[in-house]
């Protein structure tokens, strides 16, 4: 057994003290997030959509686009960077109500450069590249509401790993 060094001491108090200072003032320890309970899974989903609190929040996002078809592997087209600035408000009831805009563009799949033009891999036709402006659009979230797609609404399929 090797002996216990003075930097796993400081490493093990660092560790501590920040844990601590994470921890709202009184609180104890963190507790388990009950999920099943409605207010909180649309607490936690609306704090992963923007936020609870009144305040706009800038959410910046990118992926790529692939050709998937008939079980073989994906063939990158292209991908794509956006922004989007989404409102949240309070609705005075325990709900939430937001307002998006979005803007984005298609890039390049390896460079990431904007494209204006894009030859399609499978027609080998070149193409002009119009890229996308969306909004206003947005939702109103409350406890009960549910809109019929598990992966919009506060009411998905949860699970907590660790």
């Amino acid at each position: 057994m090797r002996p216990v060094a003075r930097r796993h001491f400081l490493f093990a108090g660092l560790g501590a003290t920040g844990a601590a200072l994470a921890l709202p003032r009184g609180q104890k320890s963190i507790d388990r997030l009950d999920l099943h309970d409605p207010r909180v899974a649309l607490d936690c989903y609306v704090k992963l959509r923007g936020s609870t609190a009144d305040e706009t929040v800038f959410q910046p996002y990118e992926g790529d686009i692939f050709l998937v078809a008939d079980g073989k592997v994906g063939i990158p087209l292209c991908g794509f960077k956006g922004l989007q600035k989404s409102h949240w408000r309070r609705d005075g009831s325990g709900g939430y109500v937001n307002r998006d805009y979005d803007l984005g563009f298609y890039v390049d799949y390896q460079s990431r450069e904007i494209l204006e033009h894009w030859r399609n891999p499978l027609t080998d036709q070149m193409v002009k590249v119009y890229h996308y402006r969306g909004g206003p659009s947005g939702g109103h979230f409350t406890v009960g509401a549910s809109s019929g797609d598990v992966y919009s609404s506060a009411n998905g399929r949860w699970s907590a790993l660790g």
